[in-house]
């Protein structure tokens, strides 16, 4: 006796706790309806079955290609005497659009022209001489111009400017700094 109340404790508890449904025999009254126990037969489905949907092209631009366009740029620039120049940089890129990379181009090489020792003098990626070495975040995104821009990591106060477009339902830059952005 003094293990069968621990026992039937245990029995009741394991029973409560189990993912099986209990069932408790209810007496039925004339104002309940009678509800049976066994599952109930469902009709077969009518419909035919659905073709799946292509995926669509996307309609958003994607802020990430900004992030990861600047920060690139960011670490480019950080290896100081073994960085690509900035129109060899810029050519190779995946991320920018030809029209970008043709107006940076014609930009610093109008620059050089006209100074050949200095050239512009500054980033126009960034449109700066300094820049956040930590590299950017996320600031504001207008989905309606694609127009983002983002704050430095470590430099809050020091923004950037992108313009990205759908080039063959590819997100690219094609405007940051002075380029392109007018």
């Amino acid at each position: 006796m003094k293990y069968f109340l621990p026992l039937a404790g245990l029995i009741l508890l394991t029973q409560c706790t189990s993912n099986s449904a209990i069932t408790v025999d209810t007496p039925q009254t004339p104002d309940t309806p009678a509800t049976s126990a066994a599952p109930t037969a469902q009709a077969p489905s009518t419909t035919a079955p659905t073709t799946p949907v292509p995926p669509q092209p996307p309609t958003v631009v994607d802020t990430q290609v900004a992030l990861d366009f600047i920060n690139a740029h960011v670490a480019n620039q950080n290896k100081l005497g073994k960085r690509e120049e900035l129109r060899v940089w810029t050519k190779a890129s995946a991320y920018v659009t030809a029209t970008f990379k043709a107006s940076l181009v014609e930009m610093i090489d109008a620059a050089y022209e006209a100074n050949p020792d200095v050239g512009l003098g500054y980033d126009p990626i960034l449109d700066a001489q300094d820049y956040p070495e930590k590299g950017f975040t996320l600031r504001t995104f207008d989905p309606e111009s694609g127009t983002v821009t983002l704050q430095g990591i470590d430099w809050e106060d020091f923004t950037v400017t992108l313009r990205l477009v759908l080039q063959d339902s590819e997100t690219l830059v094609d405007g940051c700094g002075r380029i392109n952005m007018k």
